[in-house]
């Protein structure tokens, strides 16, 4: 069992906490913030709040392995900044992968967050820092590069490469054997069929909403 430290206290750092403690060998210790987001509360989660510049003090490296538990703001790189400096410190990070997964046949790196029981088929290979939420899929052969975000219901089909900071939102579907380059964006709903050089942005168009209560349009719409 290692003694983890997970740094953030938001909701992402909820759910990565929770899964550490239902389904993995790890031990969640403790939560660490910025000076500048700690708000005078000393727990988190029934866990005590370190500030992270004096983190040593109380849990040293080679001690506790840390988490970095923060979303996908500035499209991955305040995460990826973060795991930098905290590395460059003497830390090393813990890795989640869901225990219904075999991973066996996958290459997982650290400080990954792999959610669901299929999120990850056989052969593929992660990165650092990528997070792969509950429903998404990443097929048999993909290589998904460092501090990369898979949201949930997303999938990416057998034998694809992503770069390192790319986004793929919510229910986004990427073609099999594609190449998507560095810090692509991927929007919620969207489809690629092509691959993409490095910083390209693919959305869906928007859905309208209908200026009709909703009672009504079920009445005349046939739906039942």
């Amino acid at each position: 069992m290692s003694r983890v430290v997970v740094f953030g206290v938001g909701k992402t750092a909820d759910v990565v906490d929770h899964q550490l403690t239902v389904d993995s060998p790890h031990e969640v210790v403790a939560f660490a913030v910025d000076a500048a987001h700690h708000h005078g509360g000393d727990r988190h989660r029934d866990r005590p709040v370190v500030v992270a510049d004096d983190l040593e003090a109380t849990f040293p490296p080679g001690e506790v392995q840390l988490f970095v538990a923060i979303g996908y703001q500035q499209l991955n790189r305040a995460r990826s900044e973060r795991m930098e400096q905290l590395a460059g410190r003497g830390y090393e990070f813990a890795t989640y992968v869901c225990s219904a997964i075999d991973r066996s046949a996958l290459s997982v790196g650290a400080n990954c967050f792999v959610m669901g029981p299929d999120a990850v088929q056989p052969g593929a290979e992660l990165g650092d820092d990528v997070f792969v939420w509950g429903g998404a899929v990443v097929a048999h052969h993909c290589v998904v590069g460092d501090h990369t975000w898979v949201a949930s219901g997303a999938v990416i089909a057998g034998g694809t490469s992503l770069g390192e900071r790319c986004f793929v939102g919510a229910n986004a579907t990427v073609g099999h054997e594609l190449t998507l380059g560095a810090r692509t964006f991927v929007g919620a709903g969207a489809l690629v069929t092509s691959s993409l050089a490095d910083g390209s942005v693919v959305v869906s168009e928007p859905s309208n909403t209908l200026g009709v209560d909703s009672e009504r349009f079920w009445r005349v719409s046939g739906l039942g």
